[in-house]
């Protein structure tokens, strides 16, 4: 009866943990999304910025490339500057745009992708937890049977099958016991 108890206990306790960890999945996704976002809303801006920037440079519009150049992001500054000392407009081996440069940083794709790795890494512990519920739903099967089995033995007129049957309960109940002591528990991980 104890080993069906607490199965059931820590099977209880898994799903609890299983159903904290999906929240922060899903929290997490949606950073992600956010993250990827605004990362995708800010690129169009400075396309946008830059292209109308560099169409002032060609036409020597010097008020004009200043104006859209002090609009830019700090980030897109940073490459625009380091794209401009490659000389484009005169050399053929310059990159195409800023937007090829590795001083062009996409800070909000960097964000999305450590909330990405997080969700992962979060999704894999809820599947664990949920094949550790599992384990402890299957133990206290094992359990029942065992006990469901020591019941028959009483009733059993046959003392050769009653030897038999006692066997088997004590063989359901050291392996079940040998896989309890195996297993994690939950209050474990609930602590940290």
């Amino acid at each position: 009866m104890i080993g069906i108890s607490y199965s059931s206990y820590e099977s209880h306790l898994w799903l609890g943990v299983q159903t904290f960890l999906l929240r922060d999945v899903n929290m997490d996704s949606l950073q992600t999304a956010k993250e990827e976002l605004t990362q995708g809303t800010h690129t169009v801006i400075d396309v946008m910025t830059f292209t109308q920037y560099s169409n002032a440079l060609i036409r020597n519009d010097q008020n004009l490339s200043n104006f859209y150049y002090h609009r830019f992001s700090p980030e897109m500054k940073v490459a625009v500057d380091a794209w401009l000392q490659t000389d484009p407009l005169k050399n053929p081996n310059a990159p195409p745009s800023p937007f090829a440069m590795s001083e062009y940083n996409r800070t909000h794709v960097l964000l999305a992708q450590q909330f990405a790795t997080k969700t992962n890494l979060e999704l894999q512990q809820a599947q664990q937890a949920n094949e550790n519920s599992s384990s402890y739903v299957f133990l206290s099967v094992l359990y029942s049977s065992a006990l469901f089995i020591d019941g028959v033995i009483g009733r059993t007129s046959n003392k050769k099958m009653g030897q038999i049957l006692l066997y088997i309960t004590m063989a359901i109940t050291i392996i079940a016991t040998v896989i309890l002591i195996q297993l994690p528990t939950a209050t474990h991980v609930l602590v940290h």
